[in-house]
């Protein structure tokens, strides 16, 4: 991680933690996505659900390593999001097969989330 700066702070709302990105030196464009959470029981929770039945599902941002000993989880950053999609595009409507698609990606991981008994708030 030597290199990567705190970049921009994306919330502490969540009563589980906080999420910031954090950005690579000028040479490397590294991106990842940090999540520190406020207590250990909702760290082993997440780590646990990401690195078990989330792991690889298409709907779920990646775990891509932790810090134990601090609570962090690093997750891959991905270029673009829904927000993005649907208000910085110069085309800001979605084709209907793009709804769908999306619609498709979000209830698959809703479906996931509640097999196991968990509600994303």
């Amino acid at each position: 991680m030597s290199g990567l700066d705190k970049g921009m702070k994306f919330g502490s709302g969540n009563p589980n933690g906080s999420t910031c990105l954090l950005i690579g030196d000028s040479n490397d464009q590294q991106r990842v996505i940090l999540k520190e959470a406020h207590d250990s029981q909702s760290f082993n929770a997440e780590v646990n659900a990401l690195d078990g039945y989330l792991r690889g599902h298409p709907s779920f941002r990646q775990l891509v390593n932790i810090i134990p000993n601090q609570k962090i989880m690093i997750f891959e950053y991905l270029a673009d999001n829904l927000h993005n999609v649907l208000y910085t595009r110069p085309r800001r409507k979605l084709e209907e097969e793009e709804v769908k698609q999306v619609t498709r990606v979000v209830l698959k991981g809703l479906a996931t989330m509640h097999e196991k008994s968990v509600a994303h708030t």
